[in-house]
């Protein structure tokens, strides 16, 4: 400027909160938010949680179809006349599948089922989708509770936490224009951190469950998941699928049981990690 004046640098706004995000941008390093990094999520990832879960659960019941008949419907191992006597008011409130016995009624339940995953996966009021998905599972597996393996606990568990997250902000379907506009906008905030009840649980969850499978491979009694067991136990999972067959393979017996108890701190180690990780990186 002219006439001696000075120019003067606009100042700097002090960081806030909202200057962190869940990706590693931020402008802040105060040592409050520590927890809320490793505790929390951002929109991007909880997106990508419901249409990961959304596609597995489908394929999940696309496969039980074909099980309709020997396991689900009254001309099968368990008709309704052997399992109503032996269940409290609970179990046939909770239970949708144990109304009809009728194969047709089963087709057109697990297509429902199926419906719902797919509004899940392309993120159509996913709350309901989700709420719905999660109730119709239970139901079908207390249909026939034989047939329940820790993967359906998972299931369980993965649906009710879904409920209660904001897993349709982004990569979502939204008929109208209104919404569309409201996910532009979230869109240009997808790192942001978002810190709720829903996510400590789901993060708590899988810190539990790696901890759970990774102790009990510890303290197995037959010493199944040591360098020195007769038979690794790992050499017996690699021979159920295609893609296990191939990596016994290309390991040999030799590999696999170097690898078998390198699992076990894997399991144990790994979700600990990567929450102190998050935590000190956020410091």
């Amino acid at each position: 400027m002219s006439g001696g004046g000075t120019n003067k640098e606009p100042q700097r706004q002090k960081p806030t909160p909202h200057d962190d995000d869940c990706d590693g941008n931020t402008t802040t390093t105060n040592s409050d938010y520590g927890w809320k990094y490793a505790l929390g999520s951002n929109y991007r990832a909880l997106a990508i949680y419901r249409i990961v879960l959304a596609s597995l659960l489908i394929s999940e019941l696309v496969l039980r179809f074909r099980f309709l008949h020997p396991f689900y419907s009254d001309d099968g191992t368990l008709p309704l006349s052997i399992l109503l006597p032996k269940v409290d008011a609970t179990y046939h409130v909770l239970c949708v599948h144990c109304l009809s016995g009728d194969l047709l009624f089963q087709r057109v339940l697990l297509s429902v089922q199926v419906a719902l995953a797919v509004a899940l996966l392309v993120g159509y009021k996913t709350r309901t989708a989700a709420f719905g998905s999660w109730l119709l599972y239970l139901s079908l597996t207390l249909r026939n509770t034989w047939l329940n393996f820790i993967l359906d606990r998972y299931f369980h568990y993965l649906l009710f936490y879904a409920v209660f997250l904001p897993t349709g902000e982004i990569y979502a379907w939204k008929p109208s224009s209104e919404e569309e506009e409201e996910t532009k906008k979230r869109e240009s905030t997808l790192g942001e951190c978002v810190l709720t009840p829903a996510t400590v649980a789901l993060k708590l969850q899988v810190l539990w469950i790696y901890l759970d499978a990774g102790g009990g491979k510890w303290m197995d009694p037959l010493g199944g998941w040591t360098l020195s067991a007769p038979i690794p136990a790992l050499d017996s999972y690699a021979r159920h699928t295609i893609g296990a067959r191939y990596l016994y393979a290309a390991l040999t017996p030799a590999g696999l049981r170097l690898l078998t108890p390198v699992v076990v701190y894997v399991e144990m180690l790994s979700p600990v990690l990567a929450l102190l990780f998050s935590y000190y990186r956020r410091r």
